[in-house]
């Protein structure tokens, strides 16, 4: 049984590379999408201790960014992404967004259950269509 390396094989590598053509996508778009995002990441209070952080002045750049900082940008980029561009992108990126999280929930839980797995099975399912 191989266990998966969460930090390098989702955080700082899957979905780092799906925020990364997001960021793109915004800037594509042109306006001022890319500036939305960068306030409204910077209006996300901590939450916690040690679960979500503070985020950098300017998010897009994604500059010096650790795992933990990524995984704090997926569990807000929900309600960050939220019409910063027209329909039908938004419902698609929101969709995709949602997919990702749930996914990225289920596994990092430290104790599955039957039920568990069989979400975490679905939401990998899920995820590759």
């Amino acid at each position: 049984l191989f266990v998966v390396d969460q930090l390098h094989e989702f955080e700082l590598g899957a979905w780092k590379a799906v925020f990364t053509h997001l960021m793109r996508i915004l800037y594509a778009a042109g306006g001022t999408a890319v500036q939305k995002l960068n306030e409204r990441y910077r209006g996300v209070p901590t939450f916690g201790r040690g679960t979500i952080w503070r985020f950098h002045h300017n998010a897009s750049a994604m500059k010096k960014l650790t795992a933990r900082d990524f995984e704090d940008l997926l569990q807000c980029a929900m309600a960050i992404f939220e019409n910063l561009l027209p329909e039908p992108h938004n419902t698609i990126i929101l969709d995709l967004l949602f997919d990702l999280a749930s996914w990225h929930a289920y596994a990092k839980l430290r104790m599955h259950t039957t039920d568990t797995l069989d979400f975490l099975d679905t939401a990998t399912v899920i995820l590759g269509q």
